[in-house]
């Protein structure tokens, strides 16, 4: 499974930046705690959190916990019948006031692996922690 840490600024409880994010009129993006769920088309139960009213602001992040697997979805529609399908899926490492640092993976199963093989361990070289959350 390949992994890469970065980085996203927070102001006003709310995220600044993404991993990825569709300013277009006719896109849907949205930011949701994903968790498996056989019972689902997909495998898959997302928790969505509301986009904050106004750009720059993406996301608030109030609920997001270290160790929750995340998967952030940027679709973009240009007709009514062709969708263009755009996700980002990771596991958040750290929060605090001002950023939220997130190990991205490949899939929204690897994120799924990694957060529980992250709830598992008891410690780490590299502990999940958290500041005061927005």
């Amino acid at each position: 499974m390949n992994t890469l840490t970065e980085t996203y600024k927070i102001e006003l409880s709310a995220l600044r930046t993404a991993p990825i994010f569709d300013k277009r009129a006719h896109a849907k993006n949205w930011l949701a705690i994903i968790e498996r769920d056989d019972s689902k088309r997909d495998g898959i139960n997302r928790c969505l959190f509301a986009p904050h009213a106004a750009l720059p602001y993406l996301y608030f992040v109030k609920g997001l916990q270290p160790g929750q697997a995340v998967e952030f979805g940027a679709d973009y529609w240009p007709t009514s019948t062709k969708r263009f399908r755009n996700r980002a899926y990771g596991v958040i490492k750290h929060i605090s006031v001002g950023s939220l640092v997130l190990i991205r993976t490949e899939s929204a199963l690897d994120a799924l692996a990694l957060a529980e093989s992250i709830a598992s361990k008891s410690e780490s070289a590299e502990p999940v922690s958290s500041e005061s959350n927005p």
